[in-house]
């Protein structure tokens, strides 16, 4: 007839029917469905173009203008009469259902029909039934993937390039010979990480002490006593201070590698405790402040800003452990907030959390126009400012008591007065929202930023 048909607009809406239908141009008795069993099967001399024509269209031989001229050429065997009649054109559904058919759809046995859709609404039944939020866990564990050639525990072959079809030789487990040499004993039992374990802390122990301890310091100082911490080899610099390393090294060790330990020595110790307004000799002679004379100003990592905008007004929930979470308004602390390597969450990211996909020994410090405007825009900021200006309106004096709250001090009378003017020139007495407008002033000083 010159006519396209298009069997997804004219068959599939009919597909709980046998036939016949017409078609969308208004032939009648075109379209009917044949539900086919085990014995069906498609007349192989009829349909041998439509074959021959989708095998060189997947091979990329042809393009899909030759399955037209194929599907053409058999409905002229068709109109011709070239069907036998005991042929029925109805059995070429089971060919086009078939996997290696060009449409790879799978149809149950009509007499199946009644029992699939009974399993069907039991299944939907039991979806209702399922309990909300339910608790699971990912779990891990040694062999590698069962019901594979990876399945249990041995020796591997090198994967050359990180690539899984380019294997080399079978390479027992054992740690690095760079590291460990040639003699060392192979790992006969298990996958070698409990191995790995016991060389990193009795073959090597002190490396890793040292190691720990100089991420630990760096953590409360701001700079490490190396400060190449991911690099302790001849390509990274000296530590400052050796004989300190050695001894924090070896207290950690004898605290039976307890973290709690290292952390209260290095904390109730005087040099923790110093100041950061280093004197003018001290800055002139020892700029880098190496040689620890004073305290590193430190500005607040991106949990503990958050953390702390949440500590002003009262509402960070302390609760230990459960499940991450997504909105940055949640008052929960910072160390929940939920880190997809492919999806990066945009707080972290703004305010230099560590890339998950990377290994991060220091972090970027940066300081951008998007973080002041996240500060005088974001709704996490907006409500700290609010709340804690109701509790400041009610106080005898609002600037007394937003330095006391925001920076845990007395105002200075400079600063008491330009706290009044600021006030006056947003409005307050009459406009509540001075005070708010003032708090968020104070929120986004470096004040508020830093450690000193």
């Amino acid at each position: 007839t010159g006519q396209d048909w298009d069997m997804a607009k004219e068959v599939l809406p009919q597909f709980e029917n046998n036939g016949p239908w017409p078609d969308g141009v208004g032939n009648p008795d075109v379209w009917w469905l044949h539900r086919s069993n085990s014995e069906s099967f498609l007349d192989p001399i009829l349909f041998a173009p439509w074959w021959a024509a989708l095998r060189e269209v997947r091979e990329g031989r042809q393009d899909e203008t030759a399955l037209k001229v194929a599907a053409a050429m058999v409905q002229a065997s068709i109109t011709a009469g070239q069907v036998a009649t005991d042929s029925p054109l109805h059995a070429s559904t089971k060919a086009l259902t078939e996997l290696n058919g060009p449409f790879w759809l799978q149809l149950p046995p009509i007499e199946d029909s009644e029992r699939l859709k009974g399993i069907t609404a039991e299944i939907k039944g039991h979806e209702n039934t399922l309990k909300e939020n339910l608790e699971y866990a990912i779990g891990i564990q040694e062999g590698g993937v069962p019901g594979t050639e990876h399945a249990g525990i041995h020796d591997v072959q090198i994967h050359h390039r990180g690539e899984y079809a380019n294997l080399g030789k079978v390479v027992p487990r054992q740690m690095p010979a760079l590291l460990a040499g040639t003699t060392q004993k192979a790992v006969s039992e298990g996958s070698g990480r409990i191995d790995l374990a016991h060389w990193l802390t009795e073959d090597c122990q002190d490396l890793l002490a040292r190691i720990m301890v100089n991420r630990v310091w760096q953590h409360h100082f701001g700079k490490g006593l190396v400060q190449t911490p991911g690099d302790f080899g001849k390509q990274g610099l000296a530590p400052s201070h050796p004989e300190l390393l050695d001894y924090l090294a070896s207290s950690f060790i004898d605290s039976g590698w307890s973290l709690k330990s290292l952390h209260r020595l290095i904390v109730l110790s005087a040099t923790y405790q110093q100041g950061s307004d280093g004197t003018a000799e001290q800055l002139e002679a020892d700029p880098e402040n190496l040689l620890l004379a004073y305290m590193n100003r430190q500005r607040l990592d991106a949990e503990s800003l958050r953390d702390s905008l949440l500590a002003v007004t009262g509402e960070l929930d302390h609760t230990f452990g459960g499940p991450a979470f997504i909105d940055v308004a949640t008052p929960r602390r910072t160390l929940y907030l939920r880190t997809v390597r492919s999806n990066l969450n945009t707080y972290a990211t703004l305010f230099d959390g560590a890339d998950p996909t990377s290994i991060i020994s220091v972090r970027n410090k940066s300081t951008v126009a998007p973080q002041a405007l996240f500060l005088m825009n974001n709704p996490l900021v907006l409500s700290t400012a609010a709340k804690i200006a109701k509790d400041a309106d009610q106080a005898e004096s609002p600037a007394a008591f937003l330095y006391r709250r925001l920076f845990m001090r007395a105002p200075t009378p400079s600063e008491v007065t330009l706290a009044e003017e600021a006030l006056t020139s947003l409005g307050y007495p009459e406009s509540k929202e001075a005070v708010t407008a003032f708090t968020q002033i104070l929120l986004c000083s470096n004040e508020f930023f830093f450690v000193d």
